[in-house]
């Protein structure tokens, strides 16, 4: 991150719901947000972002993605791109049954 930088997440969910929740929680709190709605354009734009020579700060995956599961989708990531090092948190939202 340069030092006029805002921190960079990137929220991998194939929920919208959650991934405008989580992006407009961590937008007012000063960080700058990626999203991806599956394991496939997580990886594109990560991709794309080595490109731009832009660091992400943060990942925050979903454990169980429509495409592959959350630890698989971290594996893939390590493999394929300059971003292997950056910090995973692992999420998941149950809807309640009351």
């Amino acid at each position: 991150m340069s030092r006029n930088a805002k921190p960079k997440i990137m929220i991998v969910d194939d929920d919208p719901c959650t991934l405008e929740s989580l992006k407009t929680i961590l937008n007012k709190d000063g960080y700058d947000v990626v999203l991806a709605s599956s394991a496939r354009e997580a990886l594109n734009l990560l991709k794309n972002e080595a490109i731009k020579n832009e660091t992400l700060d943060l990942k925050i995956l979903d454990i169980t993605l429509q495409d592959t599961d959350g630890p698989t989708l971290s594996r893939l990531i390590k493999e394929n791109s300059e971003q292997s090092n950056v910090k995973i948190i692992y999420l998941t939202i149950m809807k309640s049954t009351r």
